[in-house]
C-alpha cells in the first residue's frame, strides 16, 4: 500500500489514473476497517500531495460505507 501512496505524487497521469484505481477497487473489496488501516499510514507522510490524495480516498472510503452506516442507526433506535 506504500509504494502506491507513493506512486500517487508522480508526474505521469497515467500512473496516478492508475493508482486511484486500485486504491478505489480496495476501497470497495475491502472491508471498512482493512481499508481505513491501510490509508492511515499515507496521512503523515510528508509530501503534501500524498497527505492531500489520502483524505481524498478516506472521504471516499466513508461514502462509500454510509449506507452501512444508515442501517447501524436505524438499528440503534
Amino acid at each position: 500500500m506504500v509504494l502506491y501512496l507513493q506512486r500517487c505524487s508522480d508526474s505521469s497521469a497515467f500512473i496516478t489514473g492508475s493508482v486511484d484505481d486500485c486504491i478505489i477497487t480496495m476501497i470497495h473489496n475491502t472491508s471498512g476497517s482493512r481499508s481505513l488501516m491501510a490509508l492511515l499510514t499515507g496521512l503523515d507522510n510528508r509530501n503534501q500531495i500524498i497527505r492531500g490524495r489520502v483524505s481524498g480516498y478516506v472521504v471516499e472510503l466513508v461514502l462509500s460505507m454510509a449506507d452501512e452506516m444508515q442501517g447501524a442507526t436505524k438499528e440503534l433506535d
